[in-house]
């Protein structure tokens, strides 16, 4: 079953709901199949630290979203 990264916190990518952040992601070196892991969050203002390809990043909740992992 697929879940975002937000329901499940932990696991592979499978793939991106939105194109745009897709793009964006696979231009840093986020791939489908990658490990993800999502380390600090901050919902009350729409703030995500996440693992990913052994880099991290922040985002926003509608990026966090976008995040498909099995």
């Amino acid at each position: 079953m697929h879940h975002s990264i937000l329901e499940k916190k932990e696991g592979i990518l499978s793939h991106f709901k939105d194109d745009f952040i897709a793009q964006r992601m696979m231009s840093m070196g986020v791939l489908p199949g990658a490990k993800v892991k999502l380390l600090r969050s901050n919902p009350r203002i729409g703030s995500y630290y996440i693992l990913a390809s052994n880099r991290h990043f922040a985002m926003r909740e509608e990026e966090a979203k976008s995040l498909i992992i099995v």
